[in-house]
């Protein structure tokens, strides 16, 4: 009857105390709690009454699920499973990081590149510093990076009730960590440019003077003044400011680039030496470290022995450094008509050390390699041998099988462990997660392959110190629109003679922070957020990170526990 069914349907709808939820979420949890088991089941093999299969166990956790075994055991007088550990063999490890809310932006960054390959360097480690940095160093401004810091501390103490009131900053909760981080460093970059919204500030007395009053040129006030923080506030006044600023944010972008990609191949080399590589080692982190600091590392320290240089004795005859690298590849070291430090000779030899060193690295990239490969697999040594240490991982890969089993047919199940995995992939193939066999390969084709490399390499490496220089360009355009900005509105209010100068104002300020918050906290945050993930994925990443690697995903009700997931 209609009684009947409404009497139904409101005890459905009703809640359930222990549950804190309806019935009806009740029954859907209850639901995919059973689906996800059976599924789990579907993955052994069935003989007779047991079911053996192969899983993956973190080594922090083997001795709880032991003991959690054995209290089963003794609680339901029954015969359980047991974890029975074996030598790895084909099969890679999974890859799994403990992460937290803080770590958790950062980690997200690296794996949506890639999943990490067992036991390689994580980049989210230093992701954490070099992402939010390089953001602001791009969108370094004092105010606007403290409306981000502000914004992401609001979050961080308010994330409980945003997400009762589902509110809209409800999405970046996940994100309020990183948020903070690249408010913080664009707040602290803004007060190394010294740019508060376009404007500077007197944190301090300024060094310098007005020389000739009704123009814009400047002296110093003392010869050994320093400002002590940032940017002297005087040089927004001088007419060769943006000159200035422009040769100092692209060389700063440069510094940092170098360091960055430095970091990446030396982190080439520990992951080599962590694997027991020494052949790559030896042939490619050792002459792709050597190219980088002979080339661009040197080109940094030109960099910085033209800063601290005083070429005011001879303004017209400063050396260019673009000029002098192009003499490094053309002229076999020769300098310019003015050297940059000394008489020249020594500038001379040194570029010359450095020009048949860069060249002496592509051989030693290209062709070591497969000589040593091919010799090796002609005395039958194995390439990337295995050992017992390095088969002491973080999880070991467990048997899952009972007392009886164990007790018998253990040895059995161990020595045709590749046979049941297959039987667990369509079509009886071995699955697709397995490495590649060690087995000798064509010399033209590992020739190939390290010709790619050595290509790539040398190309890339001009090519991704090019790439950062992005962060000046977009630092740029942040303090001139900053600058654009503030002129039509505030600026024309100031300069404008009337007795209606007070609602000019008003109406300026409005619509200043309307265009600020629509292109440069919103619009522009996005832009050097994508350019930061650039420079992270492309130049930082590829010098080392394989991401070849399969996320560890264990069976958990964890996703199962909440009724907001249905």
């Amino acid at each position: 009857t209609q009684e009947e069914v409404k009497r139904r349907l409101g005890e459905i709808a009703s809640n359930i105390p222990e549950f804190e939820g309806s019935r009806l979420v009740y029954y859907k949890w209850f639901l995919g709690k059973e689906c996800l088991i059976y599924t789990t089941l579907d993955m052994f093999k069935l003989e007779g009454t047991l079911y053996k299969g192969f899983c993956w166990c973190p080594l922090e956790k083997k001795n709880a699920i032991n003991a959690s075994l054995a209290q089963m055991r003794e609680e339901r007088q029954i015969l359980c499973t047991h974890l029975i550990s074996y030598p790895a063999g084909s099969l890679p490890p999974p890859t799994s990081f403990r992460t937290n809310e803080f770590l958790k932006p950062f980690h997200d960054i690296v794996q949506t590149y890639g999943v990490a390959t067992y036991k390689e360097a994580n980049p989210a480690l230093f992701t954490i510093i070099t992402f939010p940095f390089l953001f602001g160093v791009m969108f370094g401004d004092i105010i606007h990076g403290l409306i981000l810091v502000v914004l992401a501390l609001y979050i961080c103490f308010r994330k409980d009730h945003l997400k009762a009131t589902n509110s809209l900053f409800a999405n970046l909760i996940e994100s309020r960590y990183l948020i903070l981080l690249m408010g913080l460093f664009s707040f602290y970059c803004g007060l190394i440019y010294n740019e508060f919204a376009s404007s500077p500030i007197y944190i301090y007395r300024t060094c310098f003077n007005l020389n000739v009053y009704g123009t814009k040129e400047y002296n110093r006030t003392e010869a050994s003044c320093v400002y002590p923080v940032g940017i002297d506030p005087k040089w927004f006044a001088s007419s060769d400011f943006l000159i200035f600023t422009n040769s100092y944010k692209m060389k700063f972008a440069v510094l940092i680039g170098v360091i960055h990609m430095l970091l990446g191949i030396v982190l080439k080399g520990l992951n080599d030496f962590h694997n027991r590589d020494y052949l790559s080692l030896v042939t490619e982190f050792v002459p792709r470290l050597v190219f980088m600091v002979a080339i661009f590392g040197y080109m940094n320290v030109m960099i910085i022995i033209k800063w601290v240089t005083n070429w005011n004795l001879n303004p017209r005859n400063v050396p260019s450094i673009i000029t002098e690298l192009i003499n490094i590849a053309f002229k076999s070291g020769d300098i310019g008509p003015v050297p940059l430090f000394g008489d020249g000779s020594g500038q001379r030899l040194i570029n010359k050390i450095v020009f048949f060193v860069c060249i002496a690295c592509v051989p030693w990239m290209l062709f070591i390699k497969p000589i040593a490969i091919s010799w090796r697999q002609s005395k039958n040594v194995q390439i990337v041998p295995y050992t017992k240490e390095e088969e002491k991982t973080d999880t070991h890969r467990a048997h899952v099988m009972s007392e009886e089993d164990h007790n018998g047919k253990g040895q059995d199940m161990l020595s045709s462990h590749h046979k049941i995995i297959s039987q667990h992939v369509p079509g009886g193939q071995e699955p697709d997660f397995l490495p590649p066999s060690h087995e000798s390969n064509a010399f033209s084709a590992v020739f190939t392959h390290q010709l790619i490399e050595t290509i790539e390499f040398v190309l890339g490496s001009i090519s991704n110190t090019a790439s950062y220089l992005r962060l000046w360009a977009l630092s740029l355009a942040h303090a001139q629109l900053s600058d654009v900005f503030f002129s039509m509105t505030i600026r024309s209010a100031i300069n404008y003679k009337g007795g209606a100068q007070f609602v000019l104002l008003f109406i300026t300020y409005i619509l200043l922070a309307g265009i600020s918050f629509a292109i440069l906290l919103c619009m522009d945050v996005l832009e050097c957020f994508l350019h930061a993930l650039r420079l992270h994925w492309v130049e930082f990443q590829n010098k080392f990170y394989q991401a070849t690697g399969y996320k560890f995903a264990p069976m958990t009700f964890s996703n199962l526990d909440k009724a907001d997931q249905f």
